[in-house]
């Protein structure tokens, strides 16, 4: 199936490569079916016009057919489909115009004329299309009125009854007017959908960019994850205090590097200061610091000042790192402190406006051996130096280098023997580094452990940054014998700092940028609203004027206890409104459905109103047909329908009267585009009014009548006035009208029942039939019972 199917589009479509949501593909398949149903009428009217000895014109027919399959072939392979939409045009002109002369198969030739407004406007556009219109509008009239009254044609023309010519001209335009609007929406929604689409193109792309970001965020940080789990190794025997907390800030475990730093063992601690972190800490920093880790779940650098168990005061770097799950989530948080009160102090002398410097907080692990058997700390060294992917050297202690492990010859790309060829044998040589080389003499002069970073090379010209750790082995004796250096590499970090600084900045920027925004459109938001709460208290108002002006439940029951009024606005204010007048003789009811509903219609249905008021109560009209005549001459009159033809607008009502003769029990009834339901000894009759409503284009131009239909009022007789709103309901399990047919079926079982009931009946059904479907059009139905 799918390669017919694939066949069947590959003809339709020419063989374009564009989508078939592309309008030039839908213009090129529409050209491309006319083009197929023009050769296949061709060739058979051509057949039969051949059989029946009229050579001529099926050699014309033929031809028309020839032009077709050559219209076929040039689409599918210049892909334009301009010319042949404009011929093909006007071929089904041609051809319309001689089913129309000829009368066609039981003279329905008309009937081809209603597909060209839609067709033409879609392929050649609306201005030319609707040339083509007029003139396809001129030639129809031309062929149905003046060529039958031709004596040469009247022998061979199809001959049409008047009211056939009339319906066809009034329907052909509006079916043009109908694709002309239809076109112009069409259009409209295509250009925005267009435009929708670029949008979204132009939002994915920004997102696929912003996901790649983060993407490579999400692997430098599971890289860094990765270099700290190497890390705790040695993180018990480090000089810095380490300690381990809970996502909530519970101490669960100190290093001895911690009492080393602050003099206090680990239940001294929380003995003094409270298990909690966050509580002990009284640096304002330290909140800030450890949120941010949290939520970034990115390590946090921080500087302050702290106090040791003696009161000394000393500076600290603190670098937070957080630890994760299997699933990414923060499980626990590693806190290391260095001591860096020298640093601060250097730092001071050198630059005394540079407080607040960020120093690398990924410090490794040096070995300090405190126990008095040397080769037994060597043995652990050496475990922790083969299993490390970081660089460590052992040196003797005058620092000429021994033994490195493989992550030596991993960060410097050098074998030991190739190291010492080109950089010298000895590590502690920083001659042009006075601060390394101060940090290196201090290291052996107090026999402590020390931290320092510098820049480098290695073995193929790459810069990269190196952290050292660098850590003196003693004897019993508290000799040094050996000098222990633990590098790593931390250029990533280094970059990564970098670049989370800068799209810090680009954040600030963006965030001041959505706040202008935001308050763009609250003040927006505001006008809007107040312009809405003014237009609601406006329609508020017209309702109550136009609930002011419909008669009172009360003084219908006067004249006619029995009735019922069913009356349901789409919106606040309606375009269908009801009518009473009453006296001693007779009494007569009215409903009218306006054009448009809301305010639209009530403006309509108020002047209807004050129409019916006139004629009635001051003129003293009670005819119904009469009445009706005299309302559409006041609404043309009122509206200035007559002014100007070609700009004249098409306003009016639809209008249902009913007079009743109190005296005589005799009622009268017409209707201006409105059919009137009686129900007399439970039959239903249908009264049809006339097919003109009261104004507008139509009934100015035809000068319509209207007639009354007489109803003799026995007991039980029932009346029902109705606008259309009802039956055009959409809903049911189907979605579709509710139909006049139903609403028959519907009276015809409740006329019996008491008003109040029918109403009740009216009411639910219509609620039932909407479900969660909104009101098509205003309902209005009055009951009148005798």
């Amino acid at each position: 199936m799918a390669r017919y199917r694939d066949i069947f589009l590959n003809l339709a479509t020419s063989d374009t490569k564009d989508s078939l949501d592309h309008e030039k593909t839908r213009k090129i398949m529409l050209v491309n079916l006319y083009s197929s149903v023009g050769i296949f009428f061709m060739l058979l009217l051509g057949i039969m016009d051949f059989y029946q000895e009229k050579i001529t014109l099926a050699i014309v027919l033929f031809s028309f057919a020839s032009i077709f399959v050559f219209f076929f072939f040039y689409m599918r392979r210049t892909k334009d489909h301009i010319f042949p939409g404009y011929s093909v045009i006007v071929l089904m002109l041609c051809l319309s115009v001689y089913l129309l002369y000829d009368g066609g198969f039981d003279k329905s030739g008309f009937v081809w004329f209603y597909v060209l407004p839609p067709t033409a406007f879609f392929i050649i556009g609306r201005r030319v299309g609707l040339f083509l219109i007029l003139a396809s509008l001129c030639l129809a009239a031309i062929v149905v009125y003046i060529l039958p009254e031709i004596d040469s044609f009247r022998q061979s023309i199809c001959e049409y009854a008047p009211g056939v010519k009339f319906r066809f001209i009034a329907s052909y335009i509006a079916v043009a007017i109908l694709s002309y609007v239809f076109e112009s929406t069409r259009e409209r929604s295509y250009r925005f959908k267009e435009e929708a689409n670029k949008k979204v193109q132009h939002l994915l792309e920004d997102s696929e960019k912003s996901q790649a970001e983060l993407e490579t965020q999400k692997s430098k940080l599971q890289e860094i994850n990765k270099e700290l789990e190497k890390l705790s190794i040695v993180a018990s025997e480090t000089d810095n205090a380490v300690t381990i907390a809970t996502v909530e800030g519970i101490i669960e475990w100190v290093n001895d590097g911690f009492t080393k730093l602050y003099g206090y063992t680990f239940d001294e601690y929380i003995a003094a200061k409270g298990a909690n972190i966050i509580k002990a800490n009284a640096h304002s920093d330290f909140l800030e610091a450890f949120i941010e880790c949290l939520g970034s779940r990115m390590p946090v650098i921080y500087s302050s000042q702290g106090e040791t168990k003696e009161g000394k005061k000393i500076w600290v770097q603190t670098t937070l790192t957080p630890a994760y799950n299997k699933d990414g989530s923060v499980k626990k948080l590693v806190i290391i402190d260095t001591d860096i009160t020298k640093i601060k102090e250097a730092e001071e002398e050198i630059q005394q406006q540079k407080e607040e410097i960020k120093q690398q907080n990924e410090e490794l692990k040096s070995q300090r051996d405190y126990l008095e058997d040397v080769n037994k700390e060597l043995e652990k060294l050496s475990i922790v130096a083969r299993e490390t992917d970081n660089s460590v050297i052992i040196a003797d202690n005058e620092g000429y280098i021994e033994w490195v492990n493989e992550g030596f010859c991993k960060l410097w790309g050098f074998t030991k023997e190739e190291y010492v060829k080109q950089r010298g044998n000895n590590i502690l040589d920083h001659k042009n580094n006075k601060h390394v080389s101060d940090l290196i003499n201090d290291c052996i002069e107090n026999k402590r452990s020390v931290v320092y970073v510098f820049p480098a090379t290695n073995k193929y010209g790459i810069s990269i940054w190196i952290q050292t750790t660098l850590t003196p082995i003693m004897n019993s004796s508290q000799q040094i014998v050996k000098l222990v250096a633990i590098e790593a590499e931390i250029t990533d970090i280094k970059e990564a700092e970098e670049e989370i600084r800068q799209q810090n900045e680009e954040i600030k920027q963006q965030n001041e940028e959505i706040s202008s925004q935001r308050d763009s459109l609250d003040f927006m938001y505001k006008e809007l609203n107040q312009q809405n709460e003014l237009l609601k208290d406006s329609i508020q108002y017209a309702k109550l004027i136009q609930d002011a002006i419909l008669p009172r439940h009360e003084d219908i029951s006067k004249h006619n206890p029995d009735h019922f009024i069913f009356y349901r606005p789409k919106a606040v204010v309606s375009g269908d409104f009801y009518w009473f007048y009453g006296d001693d003789d007779r009494f007569i009811a009215a409903i009218a459905d306006c054009t448009g509903h809301g305010v639209p219609g009530a403006l309509m249905s108020m002047i209807g109103n004050t129409i019916l008021n006139q004629i009635v109560k001051e003129e003293k009209i009670f005819t119904p047909s009469v009445i009706l005549e005299k309302m559409n001459k006041a609404i043309i009159k009122l509206l200035n329908q007559g002014r100007d033809e070609h700009n004249m607008q098409d306003d009016g009502m639809d209008v249902s009267i009913c007079m009743v003769d109190k005296k005589t029990n005799r009622a009268l009834v017409a209707g201006a585009d409105q059919t009137i339901y009686a129900v007399q000894e439970n039959k239903l009759n249908i009264i049809k009014g006339s097919i003109f409503s009261i104004g507008g284009l139509i009934s100015y131009k035809s000068k319509p009548e209207f007639k009354n239909y007489e109803i003799i009022i026995t007991p039980s007789t029932c009346i029902y006035l109705f606008t259309d709103g009802y039956a055009d309901q959409f809903g049911g399990a189907m979605q579709d009208k509710f139909g006049l047919s139903r609403l028959e079926k519907l009276i015809n079982a409740t006329h019996q029942y008491p008003v109040k009931e029918q109403q009740r009946i009216l009411a639910e059904t219509f609620d039932q039939w909407c479900g969660t479907n909104s009101q098509t059009d205003d309902v209005l139905i009055v009951g009148l019972k005798f």
